[in-house]
């Protein structure tokens, strides 16, 4: 060794979800709503156009999923044994389905605010309770472990309480009430958004106004996004590999996630982190046309890097729970480009350090802002935390922490002495 230490060199892990697979699953649904304005169905046709467009998603990314499953069949000598299987899981799912629909009809929140979701989803319950047994027989047949989450909930349900895995029971609930919580969220945003989009002359949208390309390009990103992550949180499932590995189950990660979303976020950000003044950057910009373009160009670009993070994930898409590593794409420059592109749009389009009023005051929504902010920096580390116990997400965070976007800037500042050099 002649006195040096060896290194292994750091080493970009492969991603769990190709690029080709989340550009193959955009591609589809912009062309599915193109072909959706082209034949005009009407905006009293949103379900089936959400559904269609849901579909457009699952078709592409469930297609590349099944390209990377393993080819094996897993055949049991205890036929017996594994019908009482599938049977058992059977109850456990359906245990699951009733209790989620007791909790929707319940609480209020879900009864007066997502009524749009259940307009949608309520017309496929027909075809999933048909689907069910035959995706559950499926599944159960190319497990390599097949006494899964499912079937544990079975057994509790039979009072066989001794045999239960309890952690197992514990990850097969919380990834239920992860995607029980987030699917109303989502798919009442994506009905809204294709209602809009089946309503709206887009030619006409464009040509309103000067920045008509900006207004258009906005909703349409926003509407991208609810529509891609709703089909994430669909999509959680095992016969394609697109399962939830682990659920994040720390208190303070759960608080700084859902504090993030209806019904919580509009009552945090009306009464305690209200930064915006209602003067946007097309106000203070006005005067500078040329600025103005650039700086809406520039909003647009961030948004853009969100959606970007978003369609990365393929079928795989959801919060709080760990269903594979990425690696590529815009996370191959950032562990969070998503929280970090939003974030800085939102400085771009309040500009809270401009008011009218004073200079106090322009510090004051600056500072709430920031609060913002600091509220997705601890989301990001609680992120980490978890995805951190998988060796790959480990080797992930070592190889970005040197070569980075962050460690590409600090490499540029330090090579033109604006840093210190040092280990």
């Amino acid at each position: 060794m002649h006195g040096k230490l060896e290194t292994t060199p750091l080493r970009l892990p492969s991603s769990a979800v190709t690029q080709s697979t989340g550009l193959a699953g955009l591609a589809c649904l912009i062309c599915t709503a193109a072909c959706l304005k082209l034949i005009k169905l009407p905006p009293t046709s949103t379900v089936l156009a959400l559904w269609i467009l849901v579909a457009a998603v699952a078709i592409p990314c469930l297609g590349a999923e099944c390209a990377q499953i393993p080819r094996r069949l897993q055949r049991s000598h205890f036929e017996q044994q594994r019908r009482n299987r599938i049977a058992i899981k059977l109850l456990g799912l359906v245990g699951t389905y009733a209790l989620l629909v007791c909790a929707y009809w319940a609480l209020p929140v879900f009864r007066h605010e997502f009524e749009s979701f259940f307009s949608f989803v309520v017309p496929a319950l027909p075809a999933l309770l048909l689907v069910t047994p035959i995706y559950v027989w499926g599944t159960d047949r190319v497990m390599r472990d097949p006494a899964d989450g499912c079937f544990m909930a079975g057994l509790v349900l039979l009072g066989r309480f001794t045999e239960v895995n309890v952690p197992l029971l514990r990850t097969f609930v919380a990834g239920w009430l992860v995607k029980g919580f987030f699917l109303p969220f989502m798919f009442d945003a994506a009905y809204h958004d294709v209602e809009w989009l089946l309503a709206t002359d887009l030619r006409e949208q464009l040509l309103a106004s000067q920045y008509g390309w900006y207004e258009l390009s906005y909703r349409m990103l926003f509407g991208l996004d609810v529509i891609w992550g709703g089909a994430g949180y669909l999509l959680t499932l095992r016969l394609f590999q697109t399962h939830v590995r682990s659920v994040d189950q720390s208190l303070d990660s759960w608080v700084v996630c859902l504090v993030c979303y209806t019904p919580f976020w509009p009552l945090i950000s009306t009464s305690y982190l209200a930064y915006e003044d209602g003067l946007y950057w097309g106000y203070w910009l006005a005067d500078y046309p040329m600025v103005k373009t650039a700086w809406g160009g520039t909003i647009l670009i961030l948004l853009g890097i969100y959606c970007w993070a978003t369609v990365s994930f393929g079928a795989r898409f959801s919060n709080l729970t760990h269903r594979g590593i990425l690696t590529n794409g815009p996370y191959r420059w950032s562990k969070h480009p998503a929280y970090l592109a939003k974030n800085l749009s939102w400085w771009l389009i309040s500009m809270p350090f401009l008011s009218e009023t004073s200079l106090a005051e322009a510090a004051r929504l600056s500072i709430l802002l920031l609060a913002v902010n600091a509220i997705y920096y601890w989301r990001a580390k609680t992120e980490e935390r978890h995805l951190a116990h998988d060796p790959v997400y480990a080797e992930y965070m070592a190889w970005i922490a040197h070569h980075g976007l962050v460690a590409k800037l600090r490499d540029v500042c330090r090579s033109r002495g604006a840093l210190p050099s040092g280990r």
